[in-house]
């Protein structure tokens, strides 16, 4: 298990080029987009760091409440088509960077106190295990307080979870390939140890929400 940044910022560079390989409003991962959104609740005063941007969904509806975001995304063409997205409605408060979160010198060269509600939308999940602790950690040291941190991703609920085809698809999850989600109540033992108060929903059988606030 590896985080292959080259594979998967190909991968991201072939969906943002291709609108038919995008979620629909009906899909896993636009549900979990929403619910994730919902619970940022952004307004005018926020400053917001979306990880894992895309080509700019959540990142332009968080601006178009006010706030100011900074998008980040290791796909150079996803990172494209978001400005363009900005551009076209006139959103100058919405940034945009390539970068891979994964690195933790990229968090590290952030401002501290420069955000105070972060964004994690299916993008976690293409880290090992000890990839997401380090950058949770690394968010977590960064953000101003009080601070929210919503996690809306892949992850598994028990030991004993089956998963079988359909729920795989329906999830969009591709068995280990670039794909490691992790066990939830691992990601609410270290989100606890670093100060967070936690509320977590589950979305679908391998989905969950996670809310993190620090006081």
């Amino acid at each position: 298990m590896s985080f292959d940044k080259r594979k998967i910022s190909a991968l991201f560079d072939r969906w943002a080029a291709d609108p038919s390989l995008q979620p629909d409003r009906g899909d896993v991962p636009f549900i979990a987009g929403l619910a994730a959104l919902d619970a940022l609740a952004p307004c005018p005063l926020d400053h917001i760091l979306d990880l894992g941007s895309g080509v700019g969904r959540l990142s332009l509806a968080c601006a178009r409440s006010g706030a100011q975001v900074l998008g980040v995304d290791l796909s150079p063409v996803s990172i494209r088509k978001a400005r363009e997205r900005a551009e076209s409605e006139g959103l100058d408060n919405a940034e945009f960077r390539t970068g891979s979160f994964a690195d933790g010198d990229f968090i590290g060269c952030l401002p501290d106190d420069s955000f105070d509600k972060v964004l994690l939308v299916y993008s976690l999940h293409h880290l090992p295990d000890n990839g997401k602790k380090r950058t949770l950690s690394a968010i977590a040291k960064m953000v101003k307080r009080p601070a929210r941190i919503v996690i809306s991703d892949l992850m598994f609920f028990s030991d004993s979870m089956v998963i079988d085809c359909k729920t795989a698809d329906d999830a969009c999850y591709d068995s280990g390939d670039t794909d490691f989600p992790t066990f939830a109540a691992d990601m609410i033992e270290w989100l606890r140890e670093l100060g967070a108060t936690i509320r977590i929903e589950r979305l679908h059988p391998m989905v969950g929400l996670i809310v993190a606030d620090f006081a």
